[in-house]
């Protein structure tokens, strides 16, 4: 199934409907309020205008996060679509929908710090990972595009500059992988249960090990990237993916329909990762 007829289909039904707002009780019953909705651009809106209710109208994070899937739902349809080389037209949509991501995160860990109180369940707090998980691979992913070493996608070379994008890309991308695998690091060393992960972080789980094998990979046969090496740090990640490896296995459960049989216990990473692409 082509994801892009489902994918548009839902932007355009999300667009200008509100976003899950604050639900509370009171002598009459229980009163639920909306805040936010977004515009087809995937702006926010305010569903009224700003009042001595702001209080009850701030961001909550059920809305925060359908916010960053949207983000994440376009990027998956410019990866559907990425052309046989990366022009300016392709970098204007990286660095927009990239643009869109970071005022999204950034709005929600500004309410998160303004009202903490608000994000003290087990459930809030789990949509915080979610949402910040989804953040990351937004990024990881827009950005890799750029990178030939990530996408082997080359650039068109009349664009200005485009070694200097390269690099830019490369160093955003292996940023936010090492923020991707901090935040997972409590699952990752066992410290909490990885099968409560959901299984679309299990995708980006696999991204990153797969971006920190390549840059590996690379080091090692001395081919010349523009991903900036630090021996330090390669060494520390290849641990974050044998961590991850064995993070996938457990969260295989979830693709075990689509899984098909495998012949040998030898074989379980690479079945880890064909359940998983």
């Amino acid at each position: 199934m082509e994801p892009e007829p489902y994918v548009d289909s839902a932007w355009k039904e999300a667009a200008m409907l509100p976003l899950p707002g604050s639900i509370s009780s009171g002598p009459q019953g229980y009163r639920v309020t909306y805040n936010q909705l977004m515009d087809k651009y995937w702006h926010a809106i305010s569903v009224q205008p700003q009042s001595s209710m702001i209080g009850t109208r701030r961001l909550t994070a059920p809305g925060s996060f359908i916010k960053i899937i949207g983000v994440w739902a376009k990027v998956q349809l410019l990866c559907k679509d990425r052309p046989l080389s990366i022009t300016s037209g392709e970098l204007t949509s990286v660095h927009h929908f990239s643009h869109l991501a970071t005022i999204l995160f950034q709005d929600a860990t500004s309410t998160r710090d303004t009202y903490p109180q608000d994000y003290d369940t087990i459930e809030a707090q789990n949509l915080c990972l979610f949402h910040d998980a989804v953040y990351h691979q937004c990024q990881i992913v827009l950005h890799s595009l750029i990178v030939p070493l990530f996408s082997g996608i080359p650039a068109d070379r009349n664009i200005d500059n485009h070694r200097q994008e390269q690099i830019r890309a490369a160093e955003t991308v292996m940023n936010h992988a090492d923020l991707f695998a901090r935040l997972l690091a409590p699952y990752l060393r066992g410290e909490e249960d990885v099968s409560r992960l959901p299984p679309l972080i299990g995708y980006g789980a696999f991204v990153v090990g797969m971006v920190f094998l390549s840059t590996e990979a690379a080091r090692r046969n001395q081919v010349t990237t523009e991903v900036p090496i630090d021996t330090d740090k390669n060494g520390d990640r290849l641990l974050v993916v044998r961590d991850i490896v064995r993070a996938l296995d457990i969260l295989r459960a979830s693709w075990r329909a689509l899984q098909q049989p495998a012949s040998t216990e030898s074989d379980l990473g690479l079945r880890v990762i064909y359940t998983l692409y």
